[in-house]
């Protein structure tokens, strides 16, 4: 009986220590700290979210959601590190621990939500079409498109909203939104979905664009963490104090000053 009570006693404190390693592999958090930096994946072609600007003679990687990543990391106590890829390698990316956090103008679709972790939502976005400014007029309605070449970013959400309010037009799907603002400026497409902000932003580069309809389709955007992470609770909380004391306004602003 004695040498069943010690085996229980060694088997308890073992699953103890196994437990406790478990926990530890697991914690994202403790493994950011430890390495001394977040890794964050961003697709920086999305002013005034994120963009490249060149500044005193250097590329970098600047916007809104840049910004919260930077408070995300200084509060962690943390270098952060900007890994820029395509818009359609970020989730796969993430999935495979090449970056710690996505933030790139992110909505949480369903089919994201079944492969990783999204944070609460921070910021909401009216979709708009962009086209050229001459073309207002004719484009004054949802009706207007039916039929015509549209254009949109691969995977996300204003692809899906040209494939379900457009099905009848042929839709253009870049990486690049950067491409896409070449192909509408060329007449290769007529109309290209983005959200206001973004529309916004190339219109300053692009004054001969102009926003036509708005498509009273908003959309929040979050963050996306590892699935079963433990870093979404931290940035949550970091997230509701920089949306209630203004801080997250001022972000905005700022990175929209910097969009030429």
């Amino acid at each position: 009986m004695k040498k069943v009570a010690l085996f229980l006693a060694i088997l308890m404190v073992a699953m103890a220590f196994a437990g406790c390693g478990a926990e530890a592999e697991t914690s994202k958090v403790a493994d950011i700290k430890e390495a001394g930096q977040l890794v964050l994946g961003t697709s920086a072609d999305y002013p005034p979210y994120e963009f490249h600007k060149m500044i005193e003679g250097e590329d970098k990687v600047v916007g809104f959601d840049i910004m919260i990543a930077q408070k995300i990391a200084d509060e962690m106590g943390v270098e952060l590190v900007i890994k820029d890829m395509a818009f359609d390698g970020l989730i796969a990316a993430l999935q495979g621990g090449k970056v710690d956090m996505v933030i790139a103008g992110m909505s949480a679709k369903p089919e994201r939500e079944e492969v990783v972790d999204f944070t609460n939502e921070y910021y909401f976005e009216t979709q708009t079409i962009l086209v050229k400014a001459d073309m207002v007029d004719t484009y004054d309605s949802i009706e207007a498109f039916e039929g015509v070449k549209i254009g949109a970013q691969t995977a996300t959400v204003q692809e899906g909203l040209a494939q379900d309010l457009l099905p009848n037009s042929p839709l253009t799907s870049l990486q690049d939104i950067t491409a896409l603002i070449l192909e509408l400026k060329t007449g290769k497409i007529e109309g290209l979905i983005l959200v206001a902000p973004v529309a916004k932003a190339y219109i300053t580069q692009n004054p001969e664009l102009a926003m036509s309809i708005d498509l009273d389709q908003a959309k929040g955007v979050s963050i996306a963490v590892e699935e079963g992470s433990d870093l979404a609770d931290p940035i949550n909380e970091i997230l509701a104090v920089i949306m209630d004391n203004g801080e997250l306004d001022q972000y905005v602003m700022d990175a929209t000053l910097l969009v030429d």
